[in-house]
């Protein structure tokens, strides 16, 4: 699988909503926002030879400086499973450390150390070193009149803002080069509140290689199961969520999807959604990004 890795710097605040999307892009809503661009630049009949070229999207996750966090696996190493206390650690963190994925031991290292409490380490993050905080959780109160009655509402707009040398990245595996549709993304912005300015990034984009082998795959993306390989989910490890929003003023019918961080066996595809919103074609990608991962063989 030919990969590469899209680094987001972000120029201005990302606006989200964390009760739908959590803190993060997930890997349906970039696909979302990189198939507008493709339509807008050059039509929907390229928008459906794209999306006939095996698009994988992983969701976006956090860097700081040469350092990548991943998803932390759903399942620890065997050592820190069987331990209660480890384990206790292991269930309170959401990121580890790309490094640190690839190599269980260290891993396992990091994971006593913080238990004996001779390192303190950054909230979330499984990390060999200590992370400072390079992203805040911003709120923005504003005020917008009732078209109807006139009266003034206040409401409160999250968002997130990103040190120097931090942002946000994502993965990307497919046939059609999308280097230049993520270049114009990132000038109109991701997320919400792009006509004030937000979600504005400059974007680095390199191939990325990852050389590690094994039975069991990590899971990148957001990922609808075709019915056929149901049977793979048995005896795995997984979370489970539902996505719906909007297209305009209607809503997207909700599906339930396997979360980032699902351990899965390999042979596990997923599939690109097509669904009918006011007689318009959309589709939704759902297709596995994963990574091969020799922690359980």
């Amino acid at each position: 699988m030919k990969l590469r890795i899209y680094r987001m710097y972000f120029e201005a605040p990302l606006k989200f909503k964390p009760d739908v999307e959590g803190n993060f892009p997930r890997s349906d809503t970039i696909f979302a926002a990189v198939a507008n661009v493709i339509v807008e630049l050059e039509g929907v009949e390229a928008l459906k030879d794209f999306c006939e070229s095996d698009p994988r999207f992983s969701s976006a996750f956090p860097f700081y400086e040469n350092k990548l966090f991943f998803p932390k696996p759903i399942r620890p190493p065997r050592e820190i499973e069987n331990d209660r206390e480890l384990l206790r650690i292991w269930k309170k963190k959401s990121w580890i450390e790309e490094e640190l994925l690839k190599d269980q031991e260290a891993t396992l290292d990091v994971i006593k150390r913080e238990h004996e409490k001779k390192e303190k380490r950054y909230g979330d993050f499984i990390a060999k070193d200590n992370i400072p905080k390079f992203y805040d959780e911003i709120k923005i109160v504003r005020n917008a009149k009732h078209r109807i009655n006139e009266q003034t509402q206040i409401f409160a707009i999250h968002a997130l803002k990103f040190k120097k040398n931090s942002g946000l990245y994502f993965l990307y595996s497919g046939d059609v080069n999308i280097d230049y549709f993520v270049k114009i993304l990132g000038k109109e912005g991701l997320g919400g509140g792009r006509s004030i300015g937000y979600g504005k990034f400059g974007v680095k984009a390199e191939s990325y290689s990852w050389k590690i082998s094994g039975k069991w795959n990590l899971l990148l993306s957001l990922c609808l199961p075709e019915r056929s390989e149901v049977e793979i989910l048995k005896n795995t490890y997984y979370s489970l969520l539902e996505k719906g929003g909007w297209t305009d003023s209607s809503r997207k019918r909700r599906v339930r999807v396997l979360g980032e961080g699902s351990v899965l066996p390999k042979g596990m595809e997923g599939r690109i959604l097509e669904d009918q919103v006011d007689g318009v074609k959309i589709y939704r990608n759902y297709l596995a990004l994963t990574l091969p991962m020799g922690w359980w063989n």
